[in-house]
């Protein structure tokens, strides 16, 4: 049981890096839409945590209180896309451990249970968040191994076009933003 109670508390140290992650997703993302989205999938990490954690208690185990070191690793990356995509790869991992776990031990039946419901949650938003960033040009990080990865961007390597493409989109809602409140000024106008 203790190799159960270890795999949870991975799991468990994975969420909160993804808790924390999408805080930092949330902050930088410049669309509502995708805020609310980042925030829901939060909401899904944070419930995620919650229930590894009463699980390794209800086990007898000891939850543990580390973070996987996912934070750090998006932070050393200057763009949001190149932090998404570190992020859903992340997760692309922790779900595959979820699912190794599925299919490699004799689970307590409320164990195997917790563990089908997290990996019908985390499919879902996982797929959100690669079309998100295949969306915004990143499709994948490449590790090298030198002391940086990079970002593989269609036929460009590198992270220095996505900050025009996402200037030139926060200049467009901005526009976009003034035209309504001039709208709402004089209703005359829309017409």
């Amino acid at each position: 049981m203790n190799d159960v109670i270890q795999a949870l508390n991975d799991l468990l140290e994975a969420e909160r890096a993804g808790v924390e992650a999408l805080v930092d997703l949330t902050r930088m993302s410049a669309d509502r839409g995708e805020r609310e989205m980042l925030q829901r999938i939060g909401g899904d990490e944070a419930g995620a945590c919650a229930s590894l954690r009463e699980q390794i208690e209800a086990l007898g185990g000891m939850p543990s209180r580390r973070v996987a070191p996912l934070l750090a690793q998006m932070r050393s990356r200057d763009y949001f896309a190149a932090r998404l995509r570190l992020f859903t790869q992340q997760q692309q991992t922790m779900l595959e451990s979820l699912r190794t776990l599925l299919g490699s031990h004799q689970l307590p039946m409320e164990v195997r249970e917790l563990l089908v419901e997290l990996d019908h949650i985390h499919a879902p938003n996982i797929a959100w968040c690669e079309q998100r960033a295949a969306a915004l040009g990143v499709w994948e990080i490449q590790k090298d191994t030198s002391t940086s990865d990079h970002v593989t961007r269609g036929r460009i390597s590198g992270e220095g076009h996505e900050g025009t493409r996402r200037k030139r989109l926060q200049r467009q809602a901005s526009q976009e933003n003034t035209r309504r409140e001039a709208g709402r000024a004089d209703p005359m106008m829309g017409q």
